[in-house]
């Protein structure tokens, strides 16, 4: 384990007011499912940064679980999408893809008070340092390396084959896209200042508009592939598992590469961007 001071180790406390949940009831549930998980269960909550809030479950026995549900309130339509999170991440269990294994899932609200589902515990590392920040610069290669593997791991899984076929529509992904992100764009407007130059901004929209039709690549994309969304091996520059799957669907690769790269081509003293290796 690395220790309580570094950076990147996730902090743990005691479920927020707002996102506490029925331990009892939790139990209750688990013991028809996932007995394993079920006995003398004390129940944290990783704290900042998730859509959907986490938790840590350790049994009487010290093996520990992460349970993951949707947020409390009204949500969107099809927002945090635990369900799709666990379809995923169960098709993916026997790929070359490092993913937790999944142990329980849950679609009935009245047992916590929201959907959820339960899966392993990975030991290792979350740097959310898009920096890389605290991995030492000379393992920095390696871990950027990984993540480029692991990538290409999950773009060459038959999508089909693992029980996708009907996880996404693969056909004019990169149009919908960019459709969907010109009217979010234009519709923004209204909100800034109206002297505000546009015209860089309206050329890049015509652009990717006009170049949106290409050939068609289907494969599993994750939709928020980063450093911070993977586990990396608690000594070794190696991604143990991917994780925050949200977002997936069937589309296009490049957008999962074109997403990675985006830090590299943001300015350097922009919050967020990558420092010089």
């Amino acid at each position: 384990m690395n220790s309580p001071t570094s950076s990147s180790t996730p902090v743990i406390v005691d479920p927020l007011p707002a996102h506490r949940i029925d331990a009892e009831a939790l139990c209750a549930w688990l013991r028809k499912t996932a007995p394993e998980a079920a006995e003398g269960l004390a129940v944290h909550q990783f704290q900042g940064g998730m859509s959907n809030p986490t938790y840590l479950l350790t049994a009487k026995s010290g093996k520990r679980f992460i349970l993951r549900k949707k947020p409390p309130g009204k949500l969107l339509p099809k927002a945090h999408a635990v369900d799709r999170e666990h379809r995923v991440m169960h098709a993916l269990a026997d790929t070359p893809v490092p993913v937790p294994r999944m142990v329980a899932y849950c679609d009935d609200p009245e047992v916590i008070g929201a959907e959820f589902f339960v899966m392993e515990y990975v030991e290792g590392r979350i740097i959310a340092s898009p920096a890389m920040e605290p991995i030492p610069r000379e393992e920095r290669t390696a871990t950027a390396y990984s993540q480029i593997d692991t990538l290409a791991k999950l773009h060459r899984v038959d999508w089909q084959a693992v029980g996708l076929s009907t996880y996404g529509r693969p056909e004019g992904y990169l149009a919908r896209q960019t459709a969907r992100w010109s009217a979010q764009y234009e519709g923004s407007k209204a909100d800034l200042a109206a002297d505000l130059d546009y015209s860089r901004m309206d050329w890049l929209r015509d652009w990717l508009m006009e170049h949106a039709q290409v050939a068609e690549e289907s494969a599993i994309v994750h939709g928020d592939y980063r450093l911070g969304n993977v586990i990396l091996h608690p000594e070794e520059s190696k991604i143990v598992a991917v994780l925050d799957w949200e977002l997936s669907t069937i589309g296009h690769l490049i957008s999962d590469l074109a997403y990675l790269c985006l830090l590299y081509r943001l300015p350097r003293d922009l919050p967020g961007s990558l420092s010089p290796a």
